[in-house]
C-alpha cells in the first residue's frame, strides 16, 4: 500500500515537473514569437518610412528631369528665334545654311517638348513627333506645295536618348526629300511609315522623286546632313538601308529600348500644302 503510494507520489511529481518544463517553454516560446512579432512590426514600419522617402526621391527627380527638358526646349527655342533673325539679313547659300540650322533646332526643341508634355522620364511617343515634324518641315517649303505627306505609324515609345538622335535624323531624311527629291512645281508625295518587325523598330521615309546617288558606304559624305544620320544612326546602334528605285526609301532599324504599349495604328490623311 505504502509502495504504491509512493509510486503514484512520484509520477505525480514527475507529472507536475514536466508540466512545469513544458510551461516554461511555452512561456519562452511565447515571448520569443512576441519579440519577433514586434521586430516584424518595427521592420515593416521602417520598410514603409523608406517607401515613402523613396517615392518622394523619385517625384523630385521625375519632376526635376521634367524641368531640364523644359528649361532646354524654352533654350532651343531661343536659339531657333536668334537664327529666324539672322536669315533676315541673308541670302543664297548662307540662308539656305541658317534655314537647315533652323530646322535641326526646331527638330530638338519639338522632341524636348514632346517629352516635358508626356512627363515620362524614361520614353515618348515617336509616332507623334513624326506627326508634328512632318507638318513643320512640308509648311516650311512653300514650293513644294504640290507634295503630299502620307502616315502609316504604329504607335511605338522610344528611350529618351534614342529619341533625340531619331528626331535629328527623320529632320535630316525629310529636309533632304523636300529638297532635292522633286523639280519645282512637281506633285509628289513622301511616306512616313513606323513600325515593329521581329522585335525591332522600322522607321521608313520613302518619296516618289528623283531617286539619289547617296552612298552611305564613304567614310564621309560632301552633306552636313548624311555625315548626322550615319554618325547618330551609329550612335544608337541602328541600321540603314537605302532603295533609290522609282524614288528614295530611307529605312533605319533599332532597338525601342524599353516595353511597347498598345499597338495603336495611325494612317493619317494625305496633307497637301496649297
Amino acid at each position: 500500500m505504502i509502495y504504491g503510494m509512493l509510486v503514484l507520489t512520484l509520477a505525480f511529481a514527475g507529472l507536475i515537473y514536466r508540466h512545469r518544463i513544458k510551461s516554461a517553454a511555452t512561456i519562452r516560446l511565447i515571448k520569443q514569437n512576441q519579440r519577433a512579432a514586434n521586430f516584424n512590426k518595427l521592420l515593416k514600419e521602417e520598410k514603409k518610412g523608406l517607401l515613402a522617402e523613396n517615392e518622394i526621391l523619385v517625384t523630385e527627380n521625375e519632376w526635376l528631369l521634367n524641368e531640364v527638358h523644359h528649361r532646354v526646349k524654352n533654350n532651343l527655342q531661343i536659339i531657333v528665334s536668334l537664327l529666324d533673325s539672322q536669315a533676315s539679313f541673308l541670302k543664297g547659300d548662307a540662308l539656305s545654311a541658317i534655314k537647315e540650322s533652323h530646322h535641326r533646332v526646331f527638330a530638338l526643341a519639338l522632341i524636348h517638348k514632346q517629352i516635358y508634355v508626356e512627363g515620362s522620364t524614361q520614353h515618348t511617343d515617336f509616332s507623334k513627333f513624326l506627326t508634328e515634324l512632318g507638318q513643320y518641315l512640308i509648311e516650311s517649303y512653300p514650293e513644294c506645295n504640290q507634295i503630299s505627306l502620307n502616315y502609316d505609324l504604329e504607335k511605338i515609345r522610344v528611350a529618351h536618348t534614342k529619341a533625340i538622335s531619331l528626331a535629328i535624323i527623320a529632320n535630316e531624311i525629310l529636309t533632304n526629300s523636300l529638297q532635292h527629291a522633286f523639280l519645282p512645281g512637281d506633285t509628289g508625295s513622301i511616306n512616313i511609315s513606323l513600325h515593329e518587325i521581329k522585335g525591332r523598330v522600322a522607321l521608313s521615309i520613302s518619296d516618289n522623286g528623283t531617286g539619289t546617288n547617296i552612298n552611305l558606304n564613304q567614310a564621309k559624305s560632301d552633306s552636313l546632313g548624311i555625315n548626322l544620320v550615319q554618325g547618330l544612326a551609329k550612335d544608337i546602334d541602328s541600321e540603314i538601308n537605302i532603295r533609290s528605285d522609282m524614288g528614295t526609301e530611307f529605312i533605319i532599324f533599332f532597338d525601342s529600348s524599353c516595353p511597347n504599349e498598345s499597338k495603336k495604328i495611325i494612317r493619317g490623311m494625305p496633307v497637301l500644302m496649297h
